[in-house]
């Protein structure tokens, strides 16, 4: 399987084809993927950067990063599923998002790094991606599982059940597998057995799914080892060898040999112990599986003293000593595990915490969406009875003026400028329910140029206020255009209407930085506002001049929740006819 063709970046259809090429070859299995993978991957990785569908590039991490897993290349995995997850992250796709964090946490869990393998799981699960549900909460199982922590393993390979029957999901011989598993662990071997075999029936033929039958096999070959139904055991465990064998999954491989191994020398038939623990030893080292390489040490240990051959037993138990001496640390094993229980307990409350608040989390989100969706209809739904109430105040005060009377004009002059406020207030509403950071448009903004822009906008406000504004050079910012455009004709806006009534309108408009952070003022010399009322002023609703200045009350607070969204800062210095100074920065985007 190959790519013929040289491809350039100036072919976008070209371009594509490759990356899809690519990454159609790594969803096959690992044996059928041609030995040039890696040269293509680092050919195809930039061009799939300048795509305009940044779902090639996460795919092509992922997809990596899987190959790599696999191999058991679990350096290389981590480093391309993190860079699936800043694509993920840039692009604001919580299955992607979720999809990420699920494949880091299976990583850490292959290193042993069950804290960070929990962590990025509670993660990828409070993404609330339903299509990941199952198989996230099957691997948080398995991290107990591997702390040998049964019972709470058992528990949640049973919540994947409810789940998978309750959705119907295809891959339902997962939650039977694990369900197995859990139960083995715990000694009820005929009831882990009936789930396994229940888990191959639903899989039946189907080679997609290999890696499955293959933990399957093995492990009713355990069960059955542990029951002494050697003969069974054998054929399981011989069949999940052949799997891992096609698969390159070479700790498995590692693992059924040794257990074959073991159930030859449970049968005394030590000719074949001898051989198959040699070759769990001999792949153990080959790829510095120790724990596999300590238990494969430990079997031959006893199967030397079983034969009487004590100069390979003293052999063996050297090498098994020097292991654990360099790499197990026996002398500080009580003390560490002490620490450890401590700290696994501790970690356990603070997991059960954890899984609660990505609950409420998930449920705040639902709330929150909830919250846009009713402000959006709501919105849409007011505007049109307010256009028709404004539309037939005209055509009243238009076409019959002759009839109506001079309070009655009055009147409809009242409910005309109610409609165009109660217009206002909906707009202005709906733009702060709906406000949301989006980094793909963010840009890096010449700010200078974009306050021009707002200056001509209200052209006609500064001439009403006969203001004379002042600007200094601002600095280049990464902001999304309509974020930067809004915060400027709000506070220019607010300056300009509340005008000193016996001094001329000065505006300026100047940068500064401060501890290291770039700060932009807008400072006028206006009425001022009260110390009292300065707290009050950036929340929804907050009209300090209600009678005398038009406005809906939302606008600063709107300017707030864009600063709060890129994390900087915004505040105000004021005195009571004295003018005033709104000044924002935007520290984590800011740049020199």
């Amino acid at each position: 399987m190959s790519i013929n063709g040289k491809t350039t970046l100036t072919s976008k259809t070209l371009s594509l084809q490759k990356t899809e090429r690519v990454l159609e070859i790594l969803t096959k299995v690992v044996n059928e993927i041609p030995s040039n993978i890696e040269t293509l991957v680092k050919e195809v990785l930039p061009i799939a950067e300048q795509l305009e569908e940044k779902k090639y590039l996460f795919f092509l991490h992922m997809r990596w990063g899987y190959y790599c897993h696999r191999l058991e290349k679990y350096d290389k995995a981590e480093k391309h599923y993190l860079s699936a997850l800043q694509v993920a992250q840039k692009s604001q796709n919580n299955d992607f998002i979720a999809f990420a964090y699920n494949n880091l946490g299976l990583i850490y869990l292959r290193k042993n790094h069950y804290h960070k393998a929990l962590q990025s799981l509670f993660r990828a699960l409070s993404e609330n991606s339903e299509d990941l549900q199952a198989s996230i909460y099957s691997n948080i199982g398995t991290v107990f599982f591997q702390q040998q922590k049964f019972e709470k393993a058992l528990e949640y390979y049973q919540k994947v059940l409810e789940y998978s029957l309750a959705s119907n999901l295809d891959n339902i011989f997962n939650a039977y597998i694990n369900i197995g598993v859990g139960l083995q662990s715990l000694n009820r071997y005929e009831e882990a057995v009936e789930y396994y075999l229940k888990s191959l029936e639903i899989m039946g033929e189907n080679k997609q799914y290999a890696g499955q039958k293959a933990a399957c096999f093995e492990n009713l070959g355990e069960a059955r080892l542990a029951q002494k139904k050697y003969g069974e055991s054998l054929t399981y465990l011989q069949t999940a060898l052949d799997f891992n064998m096609k698969l390159k999954q070479f700790k498995r491989v590692t693992t059924c040999l040794y257990l074959i191994g073991k159930n030859f020398f449970a049968q005394k038939k030590y000719k074949e112990t001898y051989e198959y623990l040699q070759k769990s030893l001999f792949y153990a080292r080959e790829y510095s599986f120790l724990i596999e390489e300590k238990d494969t040490l430990l079997m031959l240990i006893q199967y030397y003293k079983e034969t009487q051959e004590w100069e390979d037993c003293i052999r063996y138990q050297d090498q098994l000593i020097e292991l654990q001496s360099q790499y197990f640390y026996p002398e500080k094993k009580e003390e560490v595990q002490a620490i450890l229980n401590k700290k696994e307990e501790e970690f356990d409350i603070l997991a059960e915490k954890n899984l609660k608040i990505v609950q409420q989390n998930q449920r705040l989100q639902q709330y929150n969406r909830e919250l846009k969706q009713y402000a959006f209809i709501v919105a849409h739904d007011l505007k049109e009875p307010l256009c028709n109430i404004s539309g037939f105040t005209t055509l009243l005060s238009t076409k019959h003026k002759e009839q109506l009377s001079e309070e009655a004009l009055e009147f409809l002059k009242y409910i005309e400028g109610g409609a165009q406020y109660m217009h206002s207030l909906l707009e202005d509403l709906l733009q702060y329910t709906t406000l949301q950071l989006q980094e793909e448009k963010i840009v890096r903004l010449n700010t200078n140029q974009q306050l021009q822009t707002v200056l001509s906008q209200l052209k006609t406000e500064i001439s009403t206020a006969n203001a004379k504004i002042q600007v200094s050079e601002l600095p280049a910012l990464y902001i999304e255009p309509k974020h930067f455009k809004w915060l400027m004709i709000q506070i220019l806006s607010n300056a300009l209407k509340f005008i000193h009534p016996d001094k001329p309108c000065y505006v300026f408009v100047h940068s500064y930085e401060k501890k290291g952070k770039q700060y932009i003022e807008v400072r006028d010399n206006g009425i001022g506002i009260e110390s009292v009322q300065q707290q009050k002023i950036f929340g929804i609703f907050q009209r300090l001049h209600k009678q005398n200045y038009e406005g809906t009350g939302i606008g600063l607070a709107i300017c707030k929740k864009i600063i709060d969204l890129y994390g900087g800062e915004i505040g105000l210095h004021s005195k009571e006819n004295e003018g005033t100074a709104f000044y924002f920065s935007l520290p984590t985007i800011v740049i020199p």
